[in-house]
């Protein structure tokens, strides 16, 4: 069950696709939930995914504007908005899972990204069926509820040990947590078109670098960092192009972006290509790709695509990041926002692309024994066996 509700793509719609096609269709018979129609269905179909649109739970807020001459009310007010909306969100949305899981079926349950689901974990408990979660974001601090809900998880994937650490510092138990790192299938990441037809098309000169970063733009991501960088690039290098690739998750700070290109004159050096079903498209005509999140990132699905697409990748040193770069044999790492180190950093590996083609063979080398979708699978499933006692 992929959990999140919107329609924009990102790293976790991808890990699950990667998971799903690598799993073994004679043993499992996969059905991937959604809660809204999103450009992955398809996608998810042509791997022999069932894909069902499912409703998601809401939550209520009453009485929510009280005069100030009835701020006393204000504790009973939180009781009964709490009260509601744990019958809201949890055991209403509970008993519409588990007959749908009954009508269904279903004999394993797989949270893509919430292992704090209430719903489904209490209709699996009911049940007696199998639930386990991915938790793809790091964690900062743990309500008692959320305690009790991934205490009753049968397992928790986390996607790095940085994920791992934060919630064990929360307060939870070790008991269920397995670190899996996210994996990637190098045989999918193959580009349909020629770098040749792609810079055409961006208006990119075949014989410019391009510097690339992949990711939906939302200010975390830190697309200012890079483009911050370039400007200073451009010293060295005045015909660096640097592309970014990514849905516009932010329009206030899509503006701030494109604000800072006008003020340094960037317009013709950053362009964007905005959502891509085909990344691999772009990542191949990239020279270096660049993480740049300036809050700690759970893992990085890009660095490893990237790595597995034989480029040389630098990456914010913050989360899990340093899992999977190992520095220097396949990459750079700089402080997160830190645009003038980023900017050092790009400029020793463009100049130096004997450097650089080295470290995208390390990082190809460095997926296939630590990365790769199949080692992914091969742990999962091996959760989904001993939770199945097949």
């Amino acid at each position: 069950m992929e959990s999140s509700s919107s329609d924009i793509i990102g790293g976790s719609h991808y890990s699950l696709y990667y998971l799903v096609n690598a799993l073994d269709k004679s043993i499992f018979e996969p059905v991937v939930g959604f809660y809204e129609n999103n450009p992955m269905i398809e996608k998810f179909e042509s791997i022999g995914a069932h894909v069902v649109v499912l409703q998601g739970s809401k939550s209520y807020q009453l009485l929510s504007k009280l005069p100030s001459s009835l701020r006393f009310f204000n504790p009973v007010r939180s009781l009964l908005n709490s009260m509601v909306n744990f019958f809201a969100t949890a055991c209403a949305p509970a008993l519409v899972r588990l007959a749908w899981l009954k009508r269904n079926n279903i004999q394993i349950v797989h949270l893509n990204n919430n292992p704090f689901s209430s719903d489904w974990v209490i209709a699996c408990k009911i049940l007696r069926i199998p639930c386990v979660s991915h938790l793809r974001g790091l964690r900062e601090r743990l309500g008692w509820f959320q305690k009790v809900i991934i205490k009753n998880v049968d397992a928790v994937f986390c996607i790095s040990n940085a994920v791992y650490n934060s919630l064990v510092a929360c307060g939870c138990g070790t008991r269920n947590l397995k670190v899996v790192h996210n994996g990637v299938d190098p045989d999918q990441l193959k580009p349909e078109r020629s770098p040749e037809e792609v810079r055409h098309k961006l208006g990119i000169s075949t014989s410019v670098p391009v510097i690339g970063m992949i990711g939906n733009i939302k200010r975390w991501k830190g697309q200012m960092v890079l483009v911050k960088a370039i400007a200073e690039l451009r010293k060295s290098f005045p015909d660096v192009i640097c592309l970014i690739v990514g849905d516009i998750a932010d329009e206030g700070y899509f503006e701030e972006l494109q604000r800072e290109i006008r003020a340094n004159g960037l317009e013709i050096h950053v362009p964007f290509a905005g959502y891509s079903k085909v990344v691999a498209d772009y990542i191949n005509i990239m020279d270096i790709v660049v993480h740049a999140s300036i809050d700690p990132e759970p893992f990085g699905r890009v660095i490893i695509e990237a790595m597995a697409m034989g480029k040389p990748v630098i990456g914010a040193r913050a989360g899990g990041v340093p899992e999977i770069i190992e520095e220097p044999q396949c990459g750079y790492t700089f402080l997160p926002g830190d645009s003038k180190e980023l900017s050092k950093k790009i400029k020793k590996l463009m100049a130096n692309p004997v450097l650089a083609a080295d470290m995208g063979k390390s990082g190809r080398e460095r997926v296939d024994k630590l990365f790769h979708v199949t080692i992914n699978a091969s742990k999962t499933c091996a959760v989904y066996k001993e939770l199945l006692k097949i």
